[in-house]
């Protein structure tokens, strides 16, 4: 009798052990998931960060030196 009591309280242990395995692994493929998703978002802000940089430097050059044409003139 004893023993059988032991064997049951030690299957429901294990039960509610896999149980939260379960769960666990399904919470760490869900944040994986997410990970992914974010490294990607990481990646295309770092493209469009390098973009508008470059954007900005383009925008803000100054030249000197060359003499600006009027308009319907040629060299």
């Amino acid at each position: 009798m004893v023993e059988a009591d032991r064997n049951q309280k030690f299957g429901e242990q294990l039960s509610k052990v896999e149980e939260k395995t379960e769960s666990m692994d399904f919470a760490l493929r869900t944040i994986n998931s997410k990970v992914s998703e974010l490294k990607k978002q990481r990646s295309v802000l770092q493209e469009e960060i390098v973009y508008l940089q470059s954007q900005s430097i383009r925008n803000n050059l100054m030249l000197s030196g060359i003499p600006e044409l009027r308009a319907g003139t040629c060299i």
